[in-house]
């Protein structure tokens, strides 16, 4: 077994005042199979880490992925970040490039065995001023140990999100309103390690490739079924088509919904989740919790949820072009997110009298998997089914001003809400499972038990106005004087926005809220913007 295992060892190291330090007795280890993935590989270790930092930080932050930066360790002084590695590539392919590299001693490459740093900074776990004051004067009263010698050029993972102005990446589109960049921003350390071209070119099938490994793995079954696919149209609504072809997905052969089971994801409020793989995707494939729906129904619900999440995928894209308009590279200085909507499946599963139904109802939505793991980041809410919130973040001030910009477009017949989401591998925003309100006043013509109507319609521009003024994304793109004539030409309405309170946040927190659309009334057609990408 030694021939092919391999050992990882791993430590918990923290960075303070440029300096990078390893918890006392943190040190752990473990034997791999060489199939098992780095992610697996690196979550097992941190889990076995976490001890030792919860009995010296036992009042701080929880440590999650969002907080941890995993670098290769080389030596004492030496270490390189592993941000660019596919970890769900093989641990295997993770020691072989070590190898290959020459950045392993001959005797830990002769023992198979190589060594991980989890790397976080002081100011992630205590964001409290207090709290980290009183760190401070505990290592004042101690002796101070003998630093490594390690600069922490790799610091913090913390993001300038907390900011009200811009991000300093933005600066070329952003100058009027960026401000000085705050010294507590990442620090970024220039990897030594060379990047594999397998790494830029996976091979993505059917079946899993020499470069393609699961984020788990329970035993799969097959199940036959048919997709209805929903496209968004020039008018903003949702047409439906069916494919007709049979098509096969993978699904767990048990669905026992326990933490235990590899194959169960979790369960919200009306829906479960459960683990799938579509042609060499991994899915999050959703169905309604209560068992004695009829098919009816589950078929309007989901139904209803993807054509949602579609016409939000659409909305985004007129956001994007809009933002070119306002100022070419305008929509790539915004911070970015996406709706899970591209590759995601609605569809119904084929039974015959010999092929009994594996899941509980017919009707399914899937959409690809988002990291869910013990240690991924949950999912944040950037606004609610009864109210915004008030955004934090630049993500959370993004999604705002795009919530902002659909109730104008469709000139105050929706608005957006429940926008939720996370990370994806690459670090990009991915927003799931929208819900919307719409001034439609008939209850029964509304879309589904989310939408509460004209009412609460209102109620989100109003609470917007409050934040507004002060949020950088709506007034860099004019969104408080952005008016659609008849036409719904876009072009045109960009050319006449004022944006001259993008040069300081405005203190008005006005938005006229006259200018919405009679109950029902459809959006207007979309424009081919003038530089369309």
């Amino acid at each position: 077994m030694k021939d092919i295992t391999i050992k990882v060892m791993g430590g918990l190291w923290k960075v303070w005042n440029d300096k990078c330090s390893m918890l006392s007795l943190s040190r752990v280890s473990y034997v791999f199979e060489p199939s098992v993935t780095a992610k697996a590989a690196f979550e097992k270790l941190l889990g076995m880490c976490l001890p030792h930092y919860q009995k010296e930080f036992p009042d701080a932050k929880a440590l999650d992925w969002s907080i941890i930066s995993v670098h290769f360790h080389e030596s004492q002084s030496r270490s390189f970040s592993l941000d660019h590695f596919d970890k769900k590539r093989p641990i295997s392919e993770l020691f072989e490039e070590c190898v290959r590299q020459k950045l392993l001693a001959e005797l830990k490459a002769a023992d198979r065995t190589l060594e991980v740093r989890f790397v976080f900074h002081i100011n992630d776990i205590m964001p409290d001023e207090d709290m980290l004051a009183s760190y401070i004067s505990g290592l004042k009263s101690k002796v101070r140990p003998q630093q490594s010698g390690f600069k922490a050029t790799l610091a913090s993972k913390r993001k300038l999100d907390s900011q009200a102005t811009p991000p300093a990446s933005a600066s070329k589109h952003l100058a009027s309103v960026r401000q000085p960049r705050s010294s507590a921003g990442p620090i970024r350390l220039k990897s030594a390690f060379a990047l594999p071209l397998a790494v830029h070119t996976p091979v993505v099938t059917g079946q899993p490739s020499v470069h393609q490994s699961w984020s788990r793995n329970p035993r799969m079954v097959p199940a036959k079924f048919v997709q209805t696919m929903a496209e968004f149209t020039e008018t903003c609504h949702v047409n439906w088509k069916a494919t007709g072809s049979e098509e096969t997905i993978y699904l767990p052969s048990d669905l026992g919904k326990s933490q235990e089971n590899e194959g169960y994801i979790g369960h919200g409020y009306s829906k479960f989740a459960f683990y799938a793989r579509f042609e060499g995707t991994e899915y999050a494939i959703t169905q309604p919790c209560d068992p004695n729906l009829s098919d009816a129904s589950v078929k309007h619900l989901l139904q209803a949820e993807f054509g949602l999440l579609c016409q939000c995928d659409g909305f985004k894209k007129i956001f994007d072009d809009y933002a070119e308009l306002i100022e070419p590279g305008m929509s790539e200085a915004i911070p970015d997110f996406y709706f899970n909507f591209p590759k995601s499946i609605f569809g119904r599963f084929i039974t015959t009298p010999e092929t009994k139904l594996h899941m509980p109802h017919k009707y399914f939505v899937a959409t690809p998997l988002l990291p869910c793991g013990k240690l991924d980041p949950k999912i944040i809410k950037f606004t609610g089914n009864n109210g915004m919130n008030t955004p934090s973040s630049n993500i959370m001030r993004a999604v705002h001003a795009f919530t902002h910009f659909s109730w104008i477009y469709s000139r105050g017949h929706i608005v957006f809400c429940d926008l939720q989401g996370a990370e994806d591998d690459g670090g990009r925003w991915c927003l799931i499972d929208p819900q919307v309100h719409t001034n439609v006043e008939d209850a029964e013509k509304r879309n589904e038990y989310w939408d509460l109507g004209p009412k609460y319609v209102k109620k989100f521009i109003k609470e917007h106005a409050a934040d507004c003024g002060s949020n950088w994304v709506c007034n860099y793109l004019g969104l408080r004087t952005l008016v659609l004539d008849e036409s719904g030409d876009l072009a045109e309405a960009a050319s006449n926005v004022n944006r001259s309170s993008a040069v300081q946040p405005s203190r008005s927190s006005s938005i006229n809220l006259n200018s919405s659309a009679g109950a029902g009334e459809a959006a207007p057609a979309r424009k081919r913007v003038r530089n369309d990408r």
